[in-house]
């Protein structure tokens, strides 16, 4: 059998959120869970919450809806032909769709093959409550091996490097890249792979814990200054800031647990940080006149991207060091 993810491989954009706009203009009551919503992103964004929790927080929309398959199925109605325009030449009756969006969603779409399998995340149309968990990533596998216990995958298409874990079961992957699909190695190589770090929300907490960082650095060093020498408080308020935003991340954005092996690679992963900086500095400032202030903004801005590339590739990487968590 061949086997789809959904959102943005075959439907061309996200149905969870098309629907949820849908569901905004055409019932304004809906809006009374905007505030839940947006608190519930916070804390899954902050790591407060796991994904699966985050995405009942969002679905609760659902409850202001009155009639949900009628909506669903004029949603639908309206995107009879929103379909990746390779899949119709390729559309087979024994289809597998894995998806995190919901079932009574993907289920509903008008083109996939009546007699295609749908696994989704379970979730209840009435109240937007969830069974189980968001089927992502290896939640994936589990739901398929469950389902097809000695299933064979002909070709898997996604568009989410997030879905690789259920490539590798399969004799041929490929990922959407465009609209068009592209064996999996050539769509997840290269610069693709490194832009699509950048894309993720690990880099919004990266950017979180950057932002705490430089605010701890500064209090951390303005306290010690009450005591110490200007540049003794400075060097002590970087290096007790230093090893919170190691934690931070350990635990907020790499989801790994601290240890001192870590840490280590964590200072040295941060040493191209300081040379970029120093380099910007001097050719900003020194060579091209830039006013300080704005020098120092720049090369810290322009180091963030090399910095986060050094802590995926090196500091955080498997087996350097820490133990990877994953959180539904």
């Amino acid at each position: 059998m061949n086997v789809y993810d959904f959102d943005r491989t075959l439907y061309p954009g996200d149905a969870s959120l098309d629907f949820w706009r849908w569901c905004l203009r055409r019932h304004p009551a809906t809006r009374r869970f905007l505030p839940g919503q947006l608190f519930f992103f916070g804390l899954w964004l902050t790591g407060l919450c796991g994904r699966t929790r985050f995405k009942a927080a969002f679905f609760a929309f659902l409850r202001a809806v009155p009639d949900v398959p009628a909506e669903v199925a004029a949603f639908w109605a309206e995107r009879t032909d929103a379909v990746a325009p390779w899949y119709p030449t390729m559309r087979r009756a024994d289809d597998c769709v894995v998806s995190a969006s919901p079932t009574f969603l993907v289920r509903a779409c008008p083109w996939l093959p009546r007699t295609a399998t749908v696994l989704a995340t379970e979730t209840d149309s009435r109240t937007g409550r969830i069974s189980g968990r968001n089927c992502r990533g290896e939640e994936k596998v589990r739901r398929f091996r469950e389902r097809f216990p000695a299933g064979a995958i002909e070709r898997f298409y996604s568009d989410s490097l997030s879905d690789a874990p259920l490539a590798g079961l399969a004799a041929q992957a490929f990922l959407v890249r465009r609209g068009a699909p592209l064996p999996w190695a050539e769509g997840a190589g290269g610069a693709r792979r490194v832009a699509a770090h950048f894309l993720s929300v690990r880099f919004l907490r990266f950017l979180l814990c950057g932002g705490v960082n430089v605010a701890t650095g500064v209090g951390f060093a303005w306290g010690f200054a009450c005591f110490l020498q200007a540049n003794v408080a400075f060097v002590a308020g970087y290096a007790l800031s230093h090893a919170l935003s190691y934690l931070l991340n350990a635990a907020l954005t790499f989801r790994a647990r601290p240890t001192l092996t870590g840490y280590g690679r964590y200072v040295l992963a941060y040493i191209p940080n300081f040379l970029i900086q120093n380099v910007l500095v001097a050719a900003l400032h020194n060579a091209w006149g830039v006013p300080p202030f704005w020098a120092f903004l720049a090369s810290a801005l322009l180091a963030i991207p090399i910095t986060f590339l050094a802590l995926v590739f090196y500091a955080f990487a498997r087996g350097g060091g820490v133990r990877g968590r994953a959180r539904r």
